[in-house]
């Protein structure tokens, strides 16, 4: 089957067609872990090395494939130091401001993988179903929270009637308290004067 003259038929018909997987996401897991490593110890430089390395350990892997894997990665860093930024920063915010950047954190996080389940072209069908099933353990981790949100909400507004019911029940005693000091001092009025 001539798979080029498919490709050249769905471009022409405006069909856009996914970029070719990279070379590098096909390496296995152990090369590609010291790739990343190597790219990290040379502070992400020194490509045409890396992919003359990749070379000796049989593997033809151009030089822009592994920059352009080192700039994703590179990326990948920068943000994840910029979540835990983030993180440090939520925990010492109130908790009502706690709350509100928890929930959007969440958000942050569900498109983030929203992201990475649509660039899983590239990294293989085991980061797919991980990604999903991360995916799937955030949507609960909302649901558990807006639950708890929904509890907590109702919790306290119901504190708040019990606290209301006890200010009014405090001000009826006061005024019974009143009431009866008022009588008490007319009766010993009364028994002062004689009863006149």
């Amino acid at each position: 089957m001539d798979y080029a003259h498919i490709a050249d038929q769905k471009h022409s018909k405006g069909v856009a067609l996914m970029p070719p997987r990279s070379k590098v996401y096909s390496l296995p897991q152990e090369v590609r872990a010291e790739l990343e490593r190597r790219i990290v110890e040379r502070t992400f430089s020194g490509y045409e090395d890396l992919a003359a390395w990749l070379q000796s350990q049989g593997f033809q892997i151009a030089e822009d494939s592994v920059q352009r894997h080192g700039a994703r990665l590179r990326q990948k860093m920068e943000s994840l130091a910029q979540s835990t930024q983030h993180a440090q920063a939520i925990t010492r915010t109130s908790p009502k401001v706690r709350a509100t950047l928890v929930e959007a954190t969440i958000d942050l996080l569900n498109e983030r993988i929203f992201s990475a389940v649509m660039e899983a072209e590239q990294s293989g069908h085991q980061e797919i179903a991980l990604l999903s099933r991360t995916l799937a353990d955030l949507s609960r981790m909302t649901i558990a929270r807006q639950r708890w949100a929904e509890e907590f909400r109702a919790r306290l507004e119901e504190e708040n009637r019990i606290a209301q019911e006890r200010g009014v029940k405090a001000r009826r005693a006061e005024a019974f308290a009143t009431t009866r000091e008022a009588l008490d001092a007319v009766k010993l009025l009364k028994a002062a004067t004689g009863n006149r």
